[in-house]
């Protein structure tokens, strides 16, 4: 399962299902690296995760395109629905970071290169 930010699926929360009965919110549940150890954060009783700090960062140092704002919800600067390197800007984050810049740092040129958050359930 994957969590991937796009308009066509109206992804408002990572933890909300990213295609229709794929992604869903667990309650109570404790997100690792791919180590299998170590944790970044685990969801509230809703199976969401309310923003303070993470308790690791979600990777190494470097950019994430991710089209979030701080609270979770999508955010239009997102290169034509990842469709264009052309002009415009996407949201970027930094997966070195435990804050809201872990989701949301500022925005990069469609033409940047970055990684992409991937979470399996």
């Amino acid at each position: 399962k994957t969590w991937m930010f796009s308009r066509a699926f109206s992804a408002e929360y990572p933890l909300k299902k990213c295609m229709e009965g794929l992604f869903q919110r667990l309650p109570n549940r404790k997100y690792v690296r791919t180590d299998l150890a170590t944790e970044i954060f685990t969801t509230n009783a809703n199976g969401v995760f309310v923003f303070g700090n993470l308790t690791n960062s979600m990777g190494g140092p470097g950019s994430t395109w991710t089209e979030l704002s701080a609270d979770w919800t999508t955010n239009s600067n997102n290169c034509s629905d990842w469709t264009s390197s052309a002009a415009g800007a996407g949201i970027r984050a930094f997966g070195n970071s435990t804050t809201a810049q872990a989701i949301e740092a500022n925005t990069a040129g469609c033409s940047s290169s970055f990684k992409i958050y991937c979470v399996e359930q």
